[in-house]
């Protein structure tokens, strides 16, 4: 189940979820993580 380009707000929000942290906290950290995420699951997913 491997999402190519969801809307970044639904990323975040994912990453949120993922991390179990506030939606709003730590934004910019987040956003910088996604390609860092994004390469662990697809590496997972090989």
């Amino acid at each position: 189940m491997h999402l190519t380009s969801p809307s970044l707000g639904k990323r975040v929000s994912l990453l949120a979820d993922h991390f179990n942290i506030p939606s709003s906290a730590n934004l910019h950290l987040l956003t910088k993580s996604t390609d860092r995420y994004d390469a662990e699951k697809q590496r997972l997913t090989v």
